[in-house]
């Protein structure tokens, strides 16, 4: 009897007729164990236990590793410190407010000290001198000194009322002075005079969620996505909005 057209019982042994149901030998009952449709039904069963190894191994891979980056978002998007406001620097551009000069080096610098002094003799000399005044408070605010860069701006304000680019920036100074409610205030009234300026909108979000206003803050940061989803603001809103929801 050939070897590759004959089943071999599984008790005894014994070689038997590949059609035979039952050993002769022994009567033990045969299996075709090595038939095409059980080889490909029993291949399909050891991939399946292998698949769902593997796949759970990936799952908990995967998790592992979005909660790794989740946590760096949130240190790169600066959720584990509190957010501040954005300011305007004189020619415009847009920066982020953080440590002022005063508070990481104890003061302006003798070069910033006798600039000031030079804005202040200006004004004093000619108080029409708008530019020179509103210099002299981003000046100010940029050095630390709040409280006269609020002063300077209020003077500023009553010539030119409707300047929102100002008011957001005397709104950063009472935020650091953490009058929240004048920096509330007073940046509402630059968006009421400009509702698409993105920066303002953006920092109302911040001082509604310094004083606890989360809500309202999720408000403000939506709209200044709407503004410009795109730009560096809109993306830093969309960041906090989803952080915070």
């Amino acid at each position: 009897m050939s070897k590759n057209k004959s089943i071999i019982c599984p008790s005894c042994g014994k070689e038997n007729n590949p059609n035979s149901k039952f050993c002769f030998e022994c009567g033990t009952k045969l299996v075709k164990e090595n038939t095409p449709v059980q080889k490909a039904a029993r291949t399909k069963k050891e991939t399946t236990a292998n698949t769902k190894v593997v796949s759970t191994a990936f799952l908990m891979g995967l998790i592992i590793l979005l909660l790794a980056f989740s946590g760096f978002l949130l240190v790169i998007s600066g959720q584990f410190d509190s957010p501040a406001p954005v300011q305007i620097n004189n020619d415009n551009s847009q920066v982020n407010q953080t440590d002022s000069f005063a508070e990481s080096h104890g003061g302006a610098d003798l070069k910033t000290l006798q600039r000031i002094k030079e804005l202040e003799d200006a004004v004093e000399k000619n108080p029409a001198d708008l530019e020179s005044l509103v210099n002299l408070a981003h000046l100010l605010n940029d050095n630390g000194f709040y409280k006269k860069a609020i002063g300077y701006y209020q003077k500023y304000i009553s010539k030119r009322p409707k300047d929102a680019d100002v008011l957001i920036d005397m709104g950063v100074c009472y935020f650091e002075l953490e009058d929240y409610d004048k920096a509330i205030q007073t940046m509402e009234k630059a968006v009421s005079i400009n509702p698409e300026h993105q920066i303002g909108n953006f920092n109302l979000g911040i001082v509604n969620y310094s004083a606890g206003n989360t809500e309202k803050a999720k408000y403000w940061w939506k709209k200044a996505i709407d503004i410009d989803p795109n730009s560096k603001i809109g993306q830093k809103a969309k960041e906090l909005l989803e952080n915070n929801n």
